[in-house]
């Protein structure tokens, strides 16, 4: 499951219940996709506007 699906996901209210029972994805998949991109914005200055 790419990274970016789990993340729009998650932004579309999408419950880890959900994404659990319905789509197959893991804690571990949802767990190392937040963590990607907490990463990924450490090292991008993020501006709103």
């Amino acid at each position: 499951m790419p990274i970016y699906l789990i993340l729009d996901m998650l932004a579309q209210g999408f419950t880890r219940d959900e994404m659990l029972d319905d789509y197959g994805i893991t804690e571990e998949h949802i767990t190392l996709a937040l963590r990607y991109a907490a990463e990924y914005l450490k090292k991008e200055q993020v501006t709103e506007g």
